[in-house]
């Protein structure tokens, strides 16, 4: 590396033609190696030639971008003294429909390269204009490359247009909507009037108990909230990635896929993890990188893509984070969806992959759920019991305790369901405020084994008790009918 006080000297050499200064187009013919810019149809490609010793570091500038080389000169890119003209003249003729005005100068110690972005114009100008890039490096060719490609999205065009026919949309749906109700108020007013006919005519009817139907209620039962453990949305919330502090290619695209992760470049992660999945396939890390990418497919809004490969790693990653985190959300979001058997098959598997995990009361809670769900009484029942001896916590153990009558509700064992319940509350009248459906389920018990006045002084009780839940109609309908 020359000094600049030598590099001023051997240019005022050249000035005074003590050195031989070559024709301009002799030397633009050297720089086409220097700096060159590929236009492709989909992408633009900056090429730097500079050694892979100085370090690029590449910023967004108010209209572009900007790329710093410390400690670099323009002759590390090829330029020799006294060319800086010839050089400029080459780097005008960089451009295309989406790189312009490209600039290469020397500035307080390093080697800047900038240049300015530009977007299609007209009908088919981007609504939100904005520029993808990614750098990578081929030190065989002692290269350095930035690919710029135009982020997807509506253009300005399309944007009027799905405005206005979401406008039109909306003055239909408006002129409905007042016809509906239009039409609810006449119906209503039809029956209101059809009501006040029939009322007296049923009330002088003799009550009789052989011809009234009385409803048998299923068991009230909440399924406890998954979702407060295992996301159900995105499968890395609350997840946290390890991050290398080696050096080399691999730890330094790892840590490249984390930081594109955070800066919401979630394409470029899944192309950065496909790099890492074809030149490092038995990385200590694979698992990780590619849970990573699972979730920048559904960042991404490709939920099956995501689906998939944490289906693979739930069962590549078996006893390991990756492989819970995997295989718990996937199991939460059957539950979302009520699918019970394919969340049984998940929480059976982390029951015998992973024995002493914290969280094996949850994933036996997971499996009495969906058991319950599925109509398998013994099976579920047997796992609530384990729960209400061995649950962590006791409002844990409370729900599990009541869940037991539930199994014999469910199945019309009436007098099983009352001795059940009646002693989960003898053990846990503390958590009785925070599961209040279990007096109403108690309660239910009664009324079907015609032991009324118990029935009545339960239904009360709930009432009281948990007087905002949605299920507080069933009480007042069973009040109601003992009446």
């Amino acid at each position: 590396m020359i000094s600049t006080v030598r590099r001023i000297q051997i240019q005022r050499l050249i000035s005074l033609g003590l050195i031989p200064l070559f024709g301009m187009a002799a030397f633009a013919s050297q720089f086409e190696g220097s700096i060159e810019l590929d236009s492709q149809s989909s992408y633009s490609r900056l090429k730097v030639s500079i050694d892979s010793t100085f370090k690029p570091e590449f910023q967004e500038s108010q209209k572009g971008f900007r790329i710093e080389f410390p400690a670099a000169t323009l002759m590390d890119v090829g330029v020799p003294f006294g060319s800086e003209s010839a050089f400029n003249q080459h780097l005008k003729d960089l451009h295309d429909d989406r790189v312009d005005r490209i600039r290469v100068r020397e500035m307080e110690g390093r080697l800047v390269v900038e240049g300015e972005y530009r977007f299609p114009k007209g009908e088919k100008a981007f609504a939100a204009p904005k520029m993808e890039h990614f750098e990578f490096r081929k030190d065989d060719e002692g290269k350095f490359f930035v690919d710029f490609f135009y982020r997807k999205g509506p253009t300005r065009a399309d944007v009027e247009k799905q405005e206005k026919v979401l406008q039109a949309k909306r003055e239909r749906e408006k002129i409905a909507l007042f016809q509906k109700k239009e039409e609810e108020k006449k119906i209503s007013r039809e029956k209101r009037i059809q009501d006040g006919r029939n009322a007296l005519l049923f009330c002088e009817q003799p009550f009789n108990r052989e011809t009234t139907v009385f409803l048998k209620f299923r068991p009230e039962h909440h399924t406890l909230n998954f979702s407060a453990y295992f996301p159900d949305k995105i499968p890395d919330h609350r997840f946290e990635y390890t991050e290398p502090k080696g050096k080399g290619e691999e730890q330094e695209m790892i840590r490249l896929a984390h930081k594109l992760s955070r800066e919401n470049k979630h394409a470029l992660v899944v192309r950065t993890v496909d790099f890492l999945e074809k030149e490092y396939p038995k990385s200590k890390s694979l698992h990780e990188v590619e849970f990573l990418k699972a979730n920048a497919f559904y960042r991404l809004g490709f939920e099956d893509k995501g689906k998939a490969l944490l289906q693979d790693l739930a069962r590549q990653a078996k006893g390991t984070e990756v492989g819970l985190h995997a295989a718990g959300f996937l199991a939460s979001r059957n539950i979302a969806e009520s699918e019970w058997l394919a969340a049984l098959g998940v929480f059976l598997t982390q029951k015998k992959e992973m024995p002493k995990h914290p969280l094996m009361w949850l994933f036996r809670f997971g499996i009495a759920e969906s058991l319950f769900q599925i109509r398998q009484g013994d099976q579920a029942r047997e796992e609530f019991e384990w729960l209400a001896k061995n649950a962590p916590n006791p409002d844990v153990r409370a729900e599990a305790a009541f869940k037991v009558g539930d199994v014999f509700l469910e199945r019309g064992q009436y007098a099983q369901a009352v001795k059940s319940y009646t002693a989960a509350l003898k053990g846990n009248e503390k958590q009785v405020s925070s599961y209040p459906i279990v007096l109403l389920n108690l309660a239910e018990a009664y009324f079907q084994l015609e032991e009324l006045d118990r029935a009545e002084a339960g239904f009360k009780r709930f009432l009281e008790t948990g007087p905002s839940q949605p299920s507080a109609w069933r009480a007042s309908l069973r009040l109601a009918e003992l009446s």
